[in-house]
């Protein structure tokens, strides 16, 4: 921003919104939503907004409106303050909506006092020899013309007479200098107007400083893709001195803040698009948009870096929970201290599994807890640890008969350990085969007796994250 001159955005910098816009909601034609009118300036850059004013001007002269005041329903378009900040006004306006946005003409009725009896200006009238000159010296351009009139093809519409016109191959162009005063209006008119006819409008400006830019050359340069062609005395004799139509054009460098390049190039090193009314060089927003999908990809890469890490540290954490208890649960009894010591070493296990949102045991010594680990460790090793037994027949005879529901749960885990042809090798009497087919019989009818839950699924299922299908499927 620079006091004293016209103020000048970066084309990144954030839009902005007046403190106080009278026009507060929009309603969308196109979806039906209604929309928050500073918000919806607030979203985009200050380049992004030139660009939307531009659209919703020229959706208005199309009799196609996009956005309209949601109070009254009149189109509304934008428009800046004189230090660029933005605000919805009413394209038409009588004093009926409680949003008042202006308190004077139509923009017709600006305009025709505006030119009313203003003549032509030197500079204007050197940028279109300088034009014409340039024209002539390329073979390539034939019909080349000053302020002749373009009678539209299309009904409505009305003539126009551009500045300098030519036929480029099979394209007719209108050349305009840019005027310093040219109202957003007049530009969508022109614009519109060309399109219509399957011709290119080329704005040309006699001089730019990207650093010192008012918002009638913003309006022209970042609908044109962010491209600013300038025709000057220098261009214009290297277009003599090469038989080629030359042409300044400036750029802002994508990814800059406010960074801008130029060069002097052929008019036909530019690419001509009808459809968006641009002729640029450099494809601002092609190399944007792939400059931030280069950015969103290398942050992708460095969320998944740190969710990779952040999930590694957490395995590590949960690894080394998991071996912590289960040897302190296997030590010997003499080994984990007195009982203040237990107690204390029991404690901190509570409140690290908690802390995981695992429940736990407040005590040690839950009867039922210590069950569920004896049956894992014992399929595990192929052991009966903890049980007074010295079999693995003698262990599922206890669970059959004293805790039924624990007994397929018990066989889904010598299943998963690959223990199971131990149990049935160490059945030398068959007692055990014999009682295994009339559970499978009882199972076959029906019978409830071998369903059950556990209070430590969780806890289990994380200390022996294997068996998971074990402690969320027991019953």
């Amino acid at each position: 921003m620079h006091i004293g001159r016209a103020v000048t955005l970066a084309p990144g910098t954030p839009a902005r919104a007046v403190d106080v816009p009278q026009i507060k909601e929009l309603l969308s034609l196109r979806t039906g939503r209604l929309i928050n009118a500073p918000g919806l300036i607030r979203r985009h850059r200050y380049d992004a907004v030139i660009r939307l004013r531009n659209m919703v001007l020229e959706s208005m002269k199309t009799k196609r409106p996009r956005l309209v005041c949601s109070l009254c329903g009149v189109a509304a378009y934008l428009v800046s303050s004189k230090d660029k900040a933005f605000f919805f006004r009413h394209a038409e306006e009588d004093g009926s909506c409680p949003a008042v946005t202006r308190d004077f003409g139509s923009a017709e009725d600006i305009n025709a006092r505006k030119y009313a009896g203003l003549t032509e200006s030197e500079p204007h009238r050197r940028l279109k020899r300088l034009l014409m000159r340039s024209i002539a010296a390329d073979a390539a351009f034939i019909d080349g013309a000053e302020e002749k009139h373009w009678r539209s093809t299309v009904p409505g519409l009305g003539p126009r007479r551009p500045d300098v016109s030519a036929v480029y191959g099979d394209l007719r162009i209108a050349f305009e200098a840019q005027l310093s005063t040219t109202f957003l209006s007049v530009i969508v008119g022109r614009r519109t107007f060309y399109r219509a006819e399957g011709a290119l409008l080329v704005w040309v400006l006699a001089s730019f400083d990207p650093l010192h830019r008012r918002l009638t050359e913003d309006d022209i340069v970042f609908p044109n893709n962010s491209n600013a062609l300038v025709v000057d005395e220098e261009t214009t004799a290297q277009s003599e001195a090469t038989g080629r139509f030359r042409i300044r054009c400036w750029h802002p460098v994508p990814g800059s803040v406010d960074d801008w390049r130029s060069s002097i190039v052929d008019f036909a090193d530019l690419t001509l698009d009808t459809a968006g009314q641009r002729a640029f060089l450099v494809d601002v927003a092609a190399e944007e948009a792939a400059l931030r999908a280069k950015v969103q990809a290398e942050e992708r890469l460095a969320q998944n870096a740190a969710r990779q890490a952040e999930q590694a540290s957490r395995d590590a954490r949960d690894d080394a929970l998991r071996r912590e208890f289960i040897d302190y649960w296997r030590s010997p009894w003499p080994s984990r201290g007195g009982f203040e010591q237990r107690m204390a070493m029991w404690a901190a296990f509570h409140a690290r599994f908690t802390a995981l949102g695992i429940p736990f045991p407040e005590y040690s010594g839950d009867g039922d807890l210590e069950r569920w680990l004896r049956m894992v460790i014992t399929a595990q090793t192929g052991l009966p640890e903890g049980w007074n037994y010295k079999t693995l027949p003698e262990v599922a005879h206890h669970l059959h008969d004293q805790f039924p529901g624990r007994l397929l749960p018990f066989f889904r885990m010598l299943n998963h350990y690959e223990t199971a042809d131990l149990l049935k090798a160490q059945d030398a009497t068959g007692n055990w085969d014999a009682k295994a087919r009339r559970t499978r019989d009882e199972l076959k009818a029906g019978s409830t007796r071998y369903v059950t839950t556990c209070e430590w699924d969780t806890l289990l299922a994380f200390l022996f994250p294997e068996l998971c299908h074990v402690f969320f499927h027991i019953s």
